[in-house]
């Protein structure tokens, strides 16, 4: 199956590929929480990662530009979504944190909608916020959203090592 050019995909079939793969905007915390949720979980397969988003009003924008601008516009305007899992033309949306914030429930409703727009032949069926402690007034929120809030057991150090 061929996929957007601007999509970084790969085979993930361990923790291993998860953990070495390249995620140029994860930090190196996010890629262990990563590599983590896909071993616990057993979420091997198909990714994109670094996958670029924009609302319509904005790709009108960027569509204005002379074709050779116009990629290199779209991708360092766009917003990035952490990783998708591809399952055929359906997607799972992930977002990685090391702590649970609100703004990440934000970020994933903002990407299901951009997401949308940029590739309307691919269907959202998930969308899901990876983190390795549990807030209950995240969690809260993201069940009301229909958010899959999980939490990668064994890595609360993560979350607390650095400072915001």
């Amino acid at each position: 199956m061929s996929y957007p050019p601007q999509w970084k995909v790969m085979e993930i079939k361990s923790f291993f590929d998860a953990f070495y793969s390249p995620l140029p905007h994860f930090e190196d915390a996010e890629k262990h929480i990563f590599a983590a949720w896909v071993e616990q979980t057993q979420n091997y397969g198909t990714y994109a990662f670094d996958v670029p988003v924009m609302s319509s009003a904005h790709l009108a924008e960027v569509e204005k530009f002379p074709p050779g601008v116009r990629e290199a516009a779209f991708y360092l305007t766009a917003k990035k979504i952490d990783a998708i899992k591809i399952l055929n033309r359906d997607v799972w949306i992930i977002e990685v944190k090391k702590r649970p914030l609100a703004s990440g429930v934000g970020q994933l409703l903002t990407y299901k909608d951009s997401f949308e727009q940029t590739y309307p032949d691919y269907r959202v069926r998930k969308l899901i916020y990876v983190v390795p402690l549990m807030d209950m007034d995240v969690k809260m929120t993201c069940d009301r959203m229909g958010i899959d809030f999980q939490v990668v057991k064994g890595l609360e150090k993560l979350a607390t090592r650095w400072v915001y």
